[in-house]
C-alpha cells in the first residue's frame, strides 16, 4: 500500500491499495478501551456503491455521506469482539476522485 492524501485526519491514517481500495486505519487512544460506534471522515467520500468492510470480519458496514465525508455505523457484535486491540483497519473499496 501507500499513503493517500489526505494521510491522517484525527486518528485515522489513510493508504491505497493497488486495486483502488483505501484503508483506513483507525488508531486508538491510550485511554480507549473499546472500538468506536462510528467512523466519520471529511477528507474522503465513498463512490456510490462502495463497501466499507473491517479487516478481520466479513460484515458490510452500512454508511452515508455526510458533508464531504461520509459516516458508517460500527455494529456492536463487531465493536464487542475487535480483530485486535489498539488499530482496527476499514477497507472502502471504492471512493470519489472528484
Amino acid at each position: 500500500t501507500r499513503a493517500i492524501a489526505p494521510f491522517k485526519e484525527g486518528n485515522i491514517c489513510l493508504t491505497e491499495n493497488k486495486d483502488g481500495s483505501i484503508n483506513a486505519i483507525y488508531l486508538a487512544n491510550k485511554e480507549q478501551t473499546e472500538m468506536p460506534a462510528y467512523l466519520s471522515m471529511n477528507g474522503i467520500s465513498p463512490a456510490k456503491g462502495a463497501k466499507i468492510t473491517l479487516l478481520g470480519s466479513s460484515v458490510s458496514l452500512n454508511w452515508e455521506p455526510s458533508g464531504s465525508g461520509f459516516v458508517a455505523r460500527i455494529p456492536d457484535k463487531i465493536r464487542k469482539k475487535p480483530p485486535c486491540d489498539h488499530a482496527w483497519t476499514f477497507r472502502i473499496s471504492k471512493i470519489d476522485r472528484d
